[in-house]
């Protein structure tokens, strides 16, 4: 009795065919993927822009994008933290002045009270970083971990052209922004530095102690901090433009993961995909009272 069995050319056709349909699905797999997780990333921030414009109501004024080294109640604190009763994480807050009536965060190591910047909060990371799943730095230089995002506000032009709405000590009303709340940047997307030493969500000194590059961060930075790590990279300014996570002067402009360009979250709580062609138009959203005008890109 014979036995039915596959030749080799129908096997070599069988393996053919699946490696076309492989080669046709897996394409899509990824852009299914890719748009889901964008999409993500927009949600986020738009939740964000409830929690901010829910700040506002309750403060007066948008925070601060981060608090100077002198701050006497807390130094160096980011704005993550301060909106995120209005995003339903109250505990991170509570934790927060709790933390800093017991020891100022540039304390926190010799006092031994916990800060809560090990806390991984998936709504300020977006997952189209490949990094998204560990989020957290590890650099030895650092005794405690400390947590990234991948959003970051926008503070104007640079560190020393503050014409945006958040950045050291800022107080900014909705009736600040004469450019109208449309057209001007409140956050924007830019991953964590290569290092992960920039990006932290909770607090830091940023560069020079300004708060540059950790929570906030120009439209056209300017790299103020030209040793070490950085010796390499230009002094800037630096454009809108793609990025690279192996590139530590990526740190210096906005980018994303996302084909084309990033999404940045508006004043009035609206989120919008600028493409990189958007460059030269993006100073103009950046300023809250120039009264200039915007090219729409």
């Amino acid at each position: 009795m014979s036995r039915r069995a596959f030749s080799l050319v129908e096997l070599l056709v069988i393996i053919a065919i699946i490696a076309i349909l492989a080669g046709l699905i897996i394409p899509a797999v990824q852009r299914v993927r890719s748009a889901s997780e964008r999409t993500i990333c927009i949600n986020q921030l738009k939740q964000l822009g409830l929690a901010f414009h829910s700040f506002h109501a309750s403060h007066g004024s948008f925070p601060p994008g981060s608090t100077s080294f002198n701050d006497p109640h807390q130094p160096l604190l980011g704005w993550v933290p301060r909106i995120s009763p209005h995003f339903e994480q109250d505990k991170i807050w509570q934790r927060a002045v709790v933390a800093y009536q017991h020891s100022p965060w540039h304390l926190q190591q010799v006092a031994g009270y916990q800060h809560p910047d090990t806390e991984q909060l998936r709504m300020v990371s977006c997952p189209s970083d490949p990094r998204f799943s560990d989020f957290v730095c590890r650099d030895p230089e650092f005794e405690l971990p400390h947590s990234l995002t991948s959003y970051i506000a926008v503070s104007g032009e640079a560190a020393d052209r503050t014409t945006g709405v958040m950045y050291i000590d800022s107080k900014t009303r909705i009736a600040d922004i004469t450019d109208g709340t449309s057209t001007t940047l409140l956050v924007g997307e830019r991953p964590p530095s290569k290092d992960n030493r920039y990006g932290w969500w909770y607090s830091g000194l940023g560069l020079e102690g300004l708060g540059t590059a950790d929570m906030h961060l120009g439209v056209h930075e300017i790299n103020s901090y030209p040793k070490d790590n950085y010796k390499d990279c230009s002094l800037g300014p630096y454009q809108y433009s793609l990025g690279d996570s192996d590139n530590i002067c990526s740190m210096f402009h906005y980018w994303s993961f996302h084909t084309g360009g990033a999404n940045f979250l508006m004043c009035d709580g609206s989120v919008r995909m600028i493409r990189y062609a958007g460059n030269s138009s993006l100073l103009s959203l950046a300023t809250r009272a120039s009264q200039d005008i915007v090219n729409d890109q």
